[in-house]
């Protein structure tokens, strides 16, 4: 859609909504500190807009992704800038491995740079990612789609003052488009998405037929005792 919806709590209503500079889906928006939202990709799009909710506006960036990017998340790093994580390019249906460091600190133009890969070659989208305390962040779950589609249970941990990521153990499911919020210094994450093959008799043929499964697991991944240890180690 091409708007962004604001829900009062007060009055228990919708406001009027803003006007997003393009339509978007499978995009993803990342609610920065001070207040304003920058909105990042979906299908077929390689450009970045930011919503300054009180003046219900919203401007594009200067900055675009180097390809269609849906399927991608972000966070805000401790510095200001937006690290976007992964994604899925729209065209191709690939999922990418690369990250990128994006610099909203002159309003006049936004600067992109290369940040650091998270080590699946074959790539991670539609994962999960939470802030955790004022260093830490992690990211988790997803998939990966390159010839075929692999549901991930890796999990990450994001330095989010050095911009930098670190692997932590595997979870005990796959977790594809799942739902997380930050729960008991950790990440909470809820339920998600799992295709499973099946052979299926059609007449004399026997066919493999991919049947989605829902994932009705609720894990907790809790941030290490000495996450510096584990950055230290590497």
């Amino acid at each position: 859609g091409e708007s962004a919806l604001i829900f009062n709590p007060k009055t228990n209503e919708w406001d009027r909504g803003i006007g997003l500079r393009e339509d978007r889906q499978a995009h993803y928006a990342v609610a920065l500190r001070d207040g304003r939202v920058v909105v990042i990709g979906g299908v077929r799009r390689t450009s970045i807009e930011i919503i300054d909710v009180k003046a219900r506006a919203s401007k594009m960036l200067a900055s675009e992704l180097p390809h269609y990017l849906d399927d991608t998340c972000a966070i805000e790093l401790n510095d200001g800038r937006v690290w976007i994580l992964g994604g899925q390019h729209s065209k191709t249906g690939e999922t990418t491995e690369r990250t990128w460091l994006l610099d909203l600190s002159d309003p006049r133009r936004s600067v992109m740079t290369d940040g650091p890969t998270l080590g699946i070659k074959k790539g991670v989208g539609d994962a999960s990612v939470v802030r955790v305390d004022e260093r830490w962040g992690i990211m988790a779950g997803g998939e990966s789609e390159m010839q075929g589609d692999i549901e991930l249970d890796a999990a990450w941990l994001l330095d989010l003052k050095e911009a930098k990521v670190y692997p932590l153990p595997n979870m005990r499911s796959p977790h594809d488009d799942a739902m997380a919020v930050p729960f008991d210094r950790g990440m909470l994450m809820i339920g998600g998405f799992l295709e499973s093959k099946m052979q299926w008799q059609f007449g004399e043929a026997t066919k493999t037929v991919t049947v989605p499964t829902a994932v009705p697991v609720v894990e907790h991944i809790a941030l290490p005792k000495d996450p510096r240890g584990i950055a230290t180690a590497d």
